[in-house]
């Protein structure tokens, strides 16, 4: 019986160019092949079914994601941004001070390599 079902209905499935068999089918399925006794029961375990699944999914999504308030996200959110903030700050003035002993560097160099040169000519 089950296998017949599952025949017919793959059946229908496939003339409504579908490529999952859902509960209308099994009910087209119950009616074709002249089972329409189990067709009262059939919908009611589908209506039953159907509500089961929307009470979990509301469950799903009623539930808090998270054990903090909004609120609390927030806040720990602006703390995260002033610390990323003030990390990208020290940063830039890392890479000033950085800058500035480099060209320390240099113009000492050129300072030393001008000395040099003003010695040659001396001689």
């Amino acid at each position: 019986f089950i296998h017949t079902l599952a025949l017919q209905a793959n059946a229908v499935c496939e003339q409504q160019a579908k490529k999952l068999i859902h509960p209308d089918h099994i009910v087209t399925a119950l009616d074709n092949l002249g089972f329409n006794s189990y067709k009262k029961n059939c919908l009611n375990a589908m209506e039953t079914a159907q509500e089961e699944m929307a009470q979990k999914r509301k469950k799903l999504h009623g539930k808090p994601t998270s054990i903090y308030s909004q609120e609390e996200l927030r806040r720990q959110q602006e703390i995260l941004f002033e610390q990323a903030r003030e990390e990208l700050q020290q940063l830039e003035e890392d890479d000033w001070a950085r800058t500035q002993e480099l060209s320390r560097e240099v113009l000492r160099k050129k300072l030393e390599a001008s000395r040099t040169d003003d010695d040659n000519y001396d001689d």
